[in-house]
């Protein structure tokens, strides 16, 4: 789905750092978060999914965002 790869995109062009689900919003879906919404979360899950064992590249940073872990 398309917005799954949109934030696979971003968050790997932003992998040095974590990303916030403002800034998710923002930049994906093009709106403000005002905090009642977990799409974020959602599309977070759904793309963990699909990416099977690679998954885990994808890290939580409770209460700061996501970050795409870098490969070794």
């Amino acid at each position: 789905p398309r917005k799954e790869l949109e934030l696979l995109i971003y968050l790997m062009e932003n992998r040095k750092r974590v990303v916030s689900r403002d800034e998710l919003l923002v930049n994906i879906w093009g709106y403000d978060y005002d905090g009642r919404t977990r799409v974020v979360d959602d599309h977070i899950r759904k793309l963990r999914k699909a990416l099977g064992k690679a998954a885990g590249q994808i890290k939580t940073v409770i209460t700061k965002g996501y970050q795409i872990r870098d490969v070794q």
